[in-house]
């Protein structure tokens, strides 16, 4: 129900926060550092865990006190139990590191899909059974048991017991500004399920967080296998500047191809899609995940120019951007506060755009690749994926039941897709072609 939804968009602004001083930057810290020690590696791995323990004990202590404020049944118990997440997850923080600084994403990417699997069949089996929002709960922690399991079972590094103030201390000079601005940025973005949840219907709260949940299924997992990728890839070449602009170059049009096909066909559909996957309960957050995608398609491209100031080590011009962001979000407080929450996603479109001019400015001055250049690299993939998806749109309007039209219009979109591009011949699909071709004739090699 929208109301168990609500329950976790709740826990969602502490859950997202508190791990964030369990890392304190040191992840990133250990990725950018090229010469990492075991002292450093084990050093961080201990510190984690210890954070982390401390801030179980601390929603554990506060939870009845925000189960009050919010006015929500249950909240405090599911609190409780969620947080134990904080705990877990901290145990496989530099296992990740560790394969991440070997770009080893295979690896990565094969953990994360069979834990993904795992769980989320066994919080279906748990929701058909009747456990409600306890099956959101349980598909966490199992989804985190598994992921940290799996880490430690395929990776060959082990902690051993040490530990160091000394080698901490030196991270931390990379590591604070990033601990800094993740917490601005964490904090901010989980700003609305505070407000919605506090001003709002619990069954409101989880339509918003249903239709964020959605958007971020395509985007945020693409973003977060670009920076993932990106970071330690760029690294490698952080000193030399002609081909971090050649490879950030390619990244940020490939990246935008992508994202903004997936989600403006996402545009497309959802009228189709939400009652098909969802039910017609969930009807009202189809204008919701149409905003949310226009303001969702360039978070490849804010990961991509933030990542370029930590592979050049200025941590310092990344708390400053996220400072200069976090002001432009003040408005949004302001509209969800006082006129409602589809405006609040109207002013986020205007807000994500302003977000990229800032991010791109301050990223592209460091390799000489102005915020100019960019925009004519990234507009025409833009223009022909939102071309398609409007086609696609209007196909919608025919009236067929929601569960026939949802396919016709998933083909369609797909043969108009391939006959438009292959006609066209966009920079970007002739590249992904060129992958995936290369792919499938190594595999059947």
């Amino acid at each position: 129900m929208p109301e168990d939804f609500g329950i976790i968009g709740v826990t969602a602004v502490f859950l997202a926060i508190l791990p964030i001083f369990s890392d304190g930057g040191f992840g990133s810290a250990l990725i950018q550092k090229k010469d990492c020690t075991e002292k450093d590696f084990n050093s961080v791995f201990y510190f984690n865990i210890l954070i982390s323990i401390a801030l179980y004990v601390l929603v554990v202590s506060s939870s009845e006190y925000i189960q009050s404020f919010f006015e929500i049944e249950e909240l405090s118990s599911v609190l409780n139990i969620l947080s134990i997440n904080i705990i877990i997850v901290s145990f496989g923080s530099v296992q990740s590191v560790v394969i991440t600084k070997n770009l080893n994403f295979k690896l990565l990417s094969k953990i994360s899909v069979s834990s993904q699997i795992i769980s989320g069949t066994l919080a279906i089996s748990l929701a058909y059974l009747g456990y409600g929002v306890w099956s959101l709960v349980f598909k966490t922690l199992i989804n985190s048991i598994l992921t940290v399991s799996l880490l430690f079972l395929f990776n060959s590094w082990k902690p051993k017991l040490i530990f160091s103030v000394t080698a901490l201390r030196k991270l931390f000079s990379f590591g604070s500004n990033l601990l800094m601005s993740t917490l601005l940025n964490r904090a901010f973005d989980n700003l609305y399920f505070f407000i919605i949840g506090k001003y709002y219907s619990a069954e409101k709260l989880g339509f918003y967080t249903r239709a964020e949940m959605l958007k971020n299924l395509p985007s945020q997992n693409l973003t977060s296998v670009i920076q993932r990728v990106s970071f330690p890839l760029l690294s490698n070449i952080q000193d030399n500047d002609v081909s971090l602009k050649e490879n950030y170059r390619k990244l940020i049009r490939l990246s935008v191809f992508i994202s903004s096909f997936v989600l403006f066909f996402l545009f497309a559909t959802s009228k189709s899609l939400v009652p098909v996957l969802f039910g017609v309960k969930w009807l009202p957050i189809i204008p919701m995940v149409q905003l949310f995608c226009f303001s969702a398609f360039l978070y490849p491209v804010h990961a991509l120019n933030l990542n370029i100031l930590n592979v050049k080590g200025r941590s310092d011009l990344y708390f400053r951007v996220e400072i200069i962001k976090k002001i432009l979000m003040i408005p949004g407080v302001l509209v969800a506060i006082y006129i409602g929450i589809e405006e609040l996603l109207v002013y986020l479109i205007f807000y994500s755009i302003g977000c990229y001019f800032i991010n791109a400015s301050f990223g592209g001055k460091l390799i000489n690749y102005p915020v100019k250049d960019q925009i004519l690299d990234i507009v025409p993939s833009v223009i022909f994926n939102l071309c398609i998806s409007f086609m696609v749109f209007f196909i919608g309007y025919l009236s067929f039941p929601a569960i026939a039209l949802l396919p016709l219009q998933l083909v369609l979109g797909m043969a108009i897709l391939i006959g438009a591009a292959e006609t066209i011949k966009p920079y970007s699909y002739v590249k992904i072609k060129e992958l995936v071709s290369s792919k499938i004739l190594k595999s059947n090699s």
